[in-house]
């Protein structure tokens, strides 16, 4: 639990980094924080009898968040040029969505550990 949390904030960290460096470098780092992303999701969804009720709401609302933003990426896509502020104010959910998997992640590790603990 503890590498997937690391992995997840380590790559959050460098996106976040190249973002100010170059957005040539955002594009770049920005995929493979979505595949480690989705990757980690799925994860959580095979070991979803292991976690808490809490924790699974957790998920499930990262998951709706998730349908949410590609229903409306998909609208916003098919809509006239003249929408395009919208994407550009949207451009940030992405970012927020990976914070939220990553403090997810915190989550699940924090309570594996205590879980741990508990059975010694």
């Amino acid at each position: 639990m503890k590498l997937i949390y690391y992995t997840n904030l380590i790559i959050l960290i460098l996106v976040i980094i190249s973002a100010f460096i170059n957005p040539l470098f955002l594009i770049i780092t920005i995929v493979p924080l979505a595949i480690i992303q989705v990757i980690t999701a799925l994860y959580f969804v095979t070991k979803r009898n292991k976690i808490s009720d809490k924790n699974q709401k957790l998920l499930s609302i990262y998951f709706l968040i998730i349908f949410g933003c590609v229903i409306f990426f998909l609208i916003i896509s098919v809509l006239p040029n003249s929408f395009e502020f919208l994407a550009e104010l949207i451009a940030p959910i992405p970012f927020l969505l990976a914070v939220y998997l990553v403090y997810i992640c915190f989550v699940f590790q924090k309570q594996h550990y205590i879980n741990k603990n508990q059975n010694l």
